[in-house]
């Protein structure tokens, strides 16, 4: 039942993106919240399937989700267009429409539990934690899924592909937890040069911190075509 709670973060946004790599256990049978807060979040139901839940809005998508297995999942709420998007390793997979901004709401920006009640513990791993309020677009989020970020002149940059990621700016980056630090129970976020001591994201009960686990980037460990080439047991790592 290890969980991290922040501050109450999103507050009446018009538009936001949310991220993660997640890795569920060998027995996850339950459903788990991955991130987010009570109106706006990502969770992975006791089916193994991703759901994005936004304004009371469900959005469903029927992939089973593989355990052992690092996945990248993506939410983006475009209240200005009127669209909310779900994403499985960068490709969109399910969308629906929205109206309005995300409802301002009490609780937490939480990462492993439900936000608002001491249930829905994910059972898994997650890493690369990312909110920012806006929408991205689905090219500005695939550029961004296989590698860390890093600022560059207000720019969002990639850290492995060194470009800037086209029209995104670092301000607009509200939540960045790399997920492989903290001081003080706390969690660092990378937004700011810093290291975070409070407030941030606190951290509750076992704390396991290890380094980069997820593929960011994929890298070959022998010849054959990608998925035969990027596939590795032992990292939990499976072509894709």
């Amino acid at each position: 039942n290890e969980y991290a709670t922040d501050d109450n973060v999103i507050i009446n946004w018009e538009n936001a993106t949310l991220m993660a790599w997640i890795n569920l256990n060998n027995s996850f049978s339950s459903d788990g919240v991955v991130v987010g807060q009570n109106k706006f979040q990502i969770k992975v139901t006791a089916s193994k399937e991703i759901e994005v839940i936004a304004n009371g809005t469900t959005l469903s998508n029927h992939t089973l989700l593989n355990t052992a297995q690092w996945i990248h999942v993506g939410t983006v709420y475009d209240g200005t267009n009127g669209t909310l998007k779900m994403f499985i390793n960068g490709e969109m997979v399910s969308s629906t429409s929205v109206s309005g901004t995300i409802s301002s709401d009490t609780s937490l920006f939480t990462i492993g539990k439900n936000p608002i009640s001491n249930t829905q513990f994910f059972k898994g791993k997650i890493d690369e934690v990312r909110l920012f309020n806006i929408a991205l677009t689905d090219s500005q989020l695939q550029k961004i899924v296989y590698q860390e970020i890093q600022e560059n002149s207000g720019q969002v940059r990639g850290a492995i592909i060194p470009k800037d990621v086209p029209n995104l700016l670092w301000a607009n980056l509200i939540r960045y937890y790399k997920m492989d630090n903290y001081k003080d129970d706390v969690i660092d976020n990378h937004v700011t040069s810093v290291i975070d001591t409070a407030p941030g994201a606190r951290i509750f009960n076992v704390k396991t911190i290890v380094p980069q686990e997820a593929p960011m980037p994929f890298i070959t460990e022998q010849s054959g075509d990608f998925a035969t080439a990027a596939n590795s047991i032992s990292k939990e790592i499976r072509g894709l």
